[in-house]
């Protein structure tokens, strides 16, 4: 019986916004309504689209896997990249879960370092973007 109560309960909905002036950024867009159909059919991949950009990322999954090409963006596709990202992702949320939890049990409230303890799992990851990152924009020019 408490799922019939929580429906009927009347509970004020409320929206929270991170303090900080910078935080939050806006931009003018137009409405869909107001797009053309061209705008339409450039702004959105097809299903035929979509299933062939599929089945190129797996092609090329596979012969990352097998070292015969070289393509970014693609290493979580394969299974040495999957258990990587798995790892460091299960890593992170328990780091962030645990530190929510002495929060709790503290009583204090820190969402900065929450955000600053998610940062310090993933640090290593986030310089090898960086790095990786920096070597492709070199190769592009």
């Amino acid at each position: 019986m408490a799922f019939a109560n929580a429906r009927t309960r009347k509970t004020k909905r409320r929206v929270r916004f991170a303090p900080g002036k910078n935080l939050v950024s806006t931009r003018e867009t137009i409405s869909l309504s107001e797009y053309t159909r061209q705008d339409l059919q450039n702004a959105f991949h097809g299903m035929d689209e979509l299933a062939r950009m599929k089945c190129q990322a797996y092609g090329e999954a596979r012969l990352i896997t097998f070292g015969a090409c070289f393509s970014r963006g693609l290493e979580s596709r394969t299974l040495h990249g999957r258990k990587r990202l798995a790892q460091v992702i299960r890593t992170a949320v328990h780091a962030v879960l645990q530190e929510q939890e002495i929060q709790r049990y503290e009583g204090i409230r820190d969402p900065y370092y929450i955000a600053q303890v998610y940062g310090d799992e993933t640090y290593r990851s986030q310089i090898e973007a960086r790095r990786r990152g920096s070597l492709d924009e070199k190769m592009a020019w």
